[in-house]
Parts: C-alpha cells; structure tokens; sequence
C-alpha cells in the first residue's frame, strides 16, 4: 500500500505525514555515534546526566514515514543517526518494556528499580550498545502492516493476508467481521504501546506547563505516532495559547500555524496576540529606522 492510501484514509495530516503529532511527544536522545557491523547496529551513549553533559534530541517529525521505509541495512544506519536506536534488550524487545530507572521518593532521594538495559558488545576496543538488525526489519515490517491494514478497515476496503501474518505469525484474518479485525489490529497497538512503557508526561516548553506524550525512547514516539495514525487523532492539537490539548474540529492548522481552543477563543486570546505581534514588528521597524 502506498502513503496515498494512507492520506485517503485521513491518516496523514496536512503534511502528507503518517501519525505525525500536533501534541507534544517527548523525542528521544540522539547516539553519539552509529555503525553497521555484520548483523549489528552498533550505537554510543556516552553521556552523563548526572555531570549534565547533555545529547541531542531528535525532531521526531517525519519519524513513523521514515521507519516503515526501511528495507536495509543502509536504511537502519540512515533512521538511527536522525532520530535514534529502538535499545533492544536481551529479550529482543525494547528495553523500554521493563525499564531501568530511578524513582523519586517521598523521603527525596533517588531509589533505583532494575529492568532491562540495551545489549552491549566490545568492538574495537570500545564498549558499544547494539540492536539486532533482524529486529529492526521484523517492527518496520509490522509497523508498515498495522499502517495499512488500518487504512484498508478504515476505507471499508478488503484487508491483506499478507499484512495480518507479519501481525500473527502467519495466521490469516482478513475474512473476519470488520469488528473483530479492528480488536485484532489494535491489540498490536496496544502492545506497542505497552512494550514502549508509553504514557503520559508533564513537560515546559518555555512558556507553559504541558501535557506530553512519551516517556522517552525511539520506539516510545514510534508507538504513540502509530497509535495517533491508526486513530487518526491528527486533530488532537496544542492550543497556541494556553498549551492544553483539544480536539480540532473544521480545517486543520497548516504546519507552523499558531492556532486556538474554543476557550482562549472565547477570551479573545487570539486578538491580544496579534496586537502583541503587530506590537513587536513596530518595535523592531522603529529600532530599525534609529540606526
């Protein structure tokens, strides 16, 4: 199936990208360094939170387009340097799914809650966190397949027999009840979603407390960009001016457009902002003529 049907299916937004989020979605870290060895994708993660020595986040727009694309080796090395590693553990999962971290407690200190950490190998005489490359092809493979089967059930279009066995090791559902198609597609999701340990996040964007998606991780804003796909939730948007997302109904903003909810529209947010603009540019002309 090709990206048009995804559009037609109103899964795209007005990008043409497939889950791409208006809501804010936590981008995961960037490696350091990235290498193809044999079967292994070979990543660094060098950093110290701790001494804050910080890496480089990925902009995750165009994220979900990109991994569904993959077919190849070159295609993993390409995905990984721009938007990161999927930390595959030892049980050929992401480790997300049973995470190491550390807790706040209610006595201020940290308390630490073992889990799974990416694999790790020595090459060069370096120490190196790897994913299997496999691993890769097997979740773009079912990643593409929850895509279009999506698509096809939300078109009322004859499902893929092809696609269903990437999703159940070969079993075949594509002459079942619309509805139960549905609860067999979306327990993939869900599963991702599970697997990524994706949830819910408060976060600052400079201006305003906001509520983010994620928890951090490649394959976190992979399974949230699938699940906004899927539901076609691109309308789910931040409000420019209070940060709080709403449902969108009418067109859709075009990228970068500030837009508003019913309720800052209500309080004639999007008026004092404009003036507040028009203000700024006068300023800047002004200060522009002194000189």
């Amino acid at each position: 199936m090709n990206f048009d049907a995804y559009n037609l299916a109103g899964m795209s937004d007005t990008d043409g990208l497939v889950g791409n989020p208006r809501l804010v979605v936590t981008p995961p870290f960037l490696p350091e360094e990235v290498h193809i060895v044999e079967d292994k994708l070979l990543y660094s993660k060098d950093w110290d939170m701790r001494a804050q020595r910080w890496p480089l986040k990925a902009n995750i727009k165009g994220m979900l387009d990109h991994f569904v694309r993959i077919r190849d080796g070159q295609g993993v090395l390409q995905f990984a340097r721009r938007y990161g590693a999927l930390e595959m553990c030892e049980h050929d999962l992401p480790a997300s799914h049973n995470p190491f971290e550390e807790i706040w407690m209610m006595e201020r200190q940290f308390k630490p809650r073992l889990g799974c950490l990416p694999r790790m190998i020595t090459w060069e005489g370096r120490s190196w966190y790897y994913d299997p490359i496999p691993q890769w092809f097997y979740s773009s493979r079912q990643a593409r397949a929850i895509l279009n089967l999506a698509a096809q059930l939300h078109q009322g279009e004859p499902t893929s027999k092809d696609d269903w066995a990437a999703l159940y090791q070969g079993n075949d559902y594509s002459m079942c009840e619309a509805d139960r198609q549905w609860r067999l597609l979306l327990n993939v999701v869900n599963g991702w979603l599970s697997l990524a340990n994706a949830r819910p996040c408060l976060v600052h964007n400079g201006q305003h407390v906001i509520f983010a998606l994620g928890g951090g991780g490649t394959y976190t804003a992979l399974a949230v960009q699938l699940m906004l796909a899927v539901t076609r939730s691109q309308d789910l948007i931040l409000c420019s001016g209070c940060g709080h997302p709403y449902l969108r109904e009418g067109r859709r903003p075009k990228s970068g457009q500030r837009n508003y909810c019913p309720d800052c529209h209500e309080k004639g947010v999007p008026a004092r902002e404009r003036k507040r603009a028009q203000r700024m540019r006068q300023r800047g002309e002004d200060s522009g003529s002194a000189e």
